[in-house]
């Protein structure tokens, strides 16, 4: 009986209100396309509903356009800013390496000059021009004082010799 009930409400519409009168009965082959009228009208509003969000989410806004067209500017800034640095380091290792190799040319002279210089001093020359020309002898012991001296970078002439 409970499920007779059921169905009479089902079929039947009600108007709102106290005093409202019971409507006719509707036949059960009417409801039914009612019904499917009513879901495919639904399932057709909610289609162009999915249709229309789907195209709202291929579409790019205009805030999305600004944002990758400012990271690919950045993204092409520190590509420039990179391959400057890299020429700028490149540059710079030449250049160390060219006044390396000066360096190097440069000792090597002062070598070869050192070397000429030491050559050309005739220290027998020098010992005999001293002691004949100018009547210099060799220290003896007691003349010859011996004292500590701090680490310094220069001499003075006249400075205090230690006791």
């Amino acid at each position: 009986m409970a499920a007779a009930e059921v169905n009479q409400y089902r079929r039947t519409a009600y108007q709102t209100g106290t005093a409202a009168p019971k409507l006719p009965a509707v036949p059960e082959k009417e409801l039914r396309k009612e019904k499917r009228e009513q879901v495919l009208q639904a399932r057709t509003a909610i289609e162009a509903r999915v249709q229309e969000k789907r195209r709202a989410a291929k579409e790019f806004s205009a805030l999305q356009v600004l944002a990758v067209l400012a990271a690919a500017a950045v993204l092409v800034a520190a590509a420039g800013f990179f391959i400057v640095q890299l020429s700028t380091q490149e540059s710079s290792k030449n250049a160390i390496e060219r006044l390396e190799l000066e360096i190097q040319t440069v000792h090597h002279e002062n070598v070869i000059l050192q070397n000429l210089k030491n050559s050309s001093i005739d220290y027998e020359k020098v010992y005999t021009v001293a002691t004949e020309e100018y009547g210099m002898t060799i220290p003896m012991k007691q003349q010859v004082v011996h004292y500590d001296q701090p680490s310094v970078e220069f001499v003075h002439k006249y400075g205090d010799i230690p006791r």
